[in-house]
């Protein structure tokens, strides 16, 4: 009878497998496999569960794994089984987050899955709060943090839920981001080059920075191509030394402290006139520096062992 009832198990037929021990378990209650039949009806019940998210049953796997929670809270499978539940939640805010994305959504999705990322959360902090300084609670308050962070724009208490971490292996993970939200960041890049009927613009990350300084550096390209046979360090250039063409200061729109913003601004430019500037971002402390340039000309070049052919042609006009 216990041996049928192992068969059953290893076919993943569970049900049958948990029918079998039972039968066991009450028709012999001096046999030798009777604890071995209680111990495998609850691996039964748990490997259910188990299948359940493998199969992405969710609502199945959920309304198993609570079910097992209640009957079995000693078992040593309970904080996997709770950051399971939590993590659970998590894929179904993720896939409806998708959803809404991917449709002409009215923000109703957006809610429904901020909802979930809660319910996330607070399966997560019932794994914290039962099974603390275990390596399944370092990972589920992590997650906790990233969730307020990422997704629901929690700010404050994803710094909390970061400091609050202080055992397991993503103790020094959220730390590191502990640091970055609190630390001061400024960023600048061009995405390309622009035509003359274009108006410039670059992108400038910043967090922690309520307002930033705009410096702009009208720059001889080709002198200083001559001079170096590339166009790349120009943040080496030590351009303080001289006075900026033109100095501006910019609120930073939707600033929230801790909160990184990217933005696009405007490089004011001569209508229609290309050119090249060199735009120094700072604030306090911090710099950042790129390079934008307005030209009409594109040029392809095709080498051989002893020539260099160079196609040249202004993309407005076409010549």
């Amino acid at each position: 009878v216990f041996k049928i009832g192992e068969l059953r198990f290893q076919q993943k037929k569970y049900d049958d497998a948990i029918t079998q021990w039972r039968e066991y378990i009450g028709r012999y209650p001096n046999g030798a496999h009777w604890s071995l039949c209680q111990s495998g009806i609850i691996d039964a019940r748990f490997q259910i569960g188990v299948d359940a998210v493998a199969a992405k049953d969710l609502a199945a796997a959920k309304a198993h794994f609570d079910k097992f929670l209640q009957d079995h809270p000693l078992d040593g499978r309970s904080r996997q089984i709770l950051f399971t539940l939590g993590q659970i939640r998590y894929a179904e805010a993720r896939e409806l987050e998708d959803k809404s994305n991917n449709a002409n959504d009215d923000g109703t999705g957006a809610k429904k899955a901020a909802a979930l990322y809660r319910d996330a959360i607070a399966e997560w902090e019932r794994l914290v709060s039962k099974y603390p300084n275990t390596e399944e609670s370092s990972l589920a308050l992590y997650r906790i943090a990233v969730l307020q962070e990422e997704k629901l724009g929690e700010l404050k208490q994803a710094l909390a839920s970061y400091q609050r971490l202080n055992w397991g292996s993503h103790a020094a993970r959220a730390q590191q981001r502990f640091s970055t939200m609190t630390a001061h960041q400024l960023s600048a890049r061009t995405e390309r080059s622009f035509r003359t009927n274009e108006e410039p613009v670059i992108e400038v990350t910043s967090r922690n920075a309520p307002k930033l300084t705009y410096k702009q550096y009208f720059l001889n390209l080709e002198a200083y191509f001559r001079k170096t046979h590339g166009i790349g360090g120009i943040e080496t250039l030590d351009v303080d030394l001289i006075e900026p063409d033109k100095t501006w200061e910019l609120e930073v729109p939707g600033y929230e402290k801790f909160k990184p913003i990217t933005q696009r601004v405007k490089i004011p430019m001569e209508d229609g006139q290309p050119g090249v500037c060199i735009i120094k971002v700072s604030e306090e402390d911090f710099e950042a520096t790129t390079l934008v340039i307005r030209s009409d000309i594109d040029i392809i070049t095709k080498t051989s062992r002893r020539e260099l052919l160079v196609y040249a042609q202004n993309r407005l006009t076409n010549t």
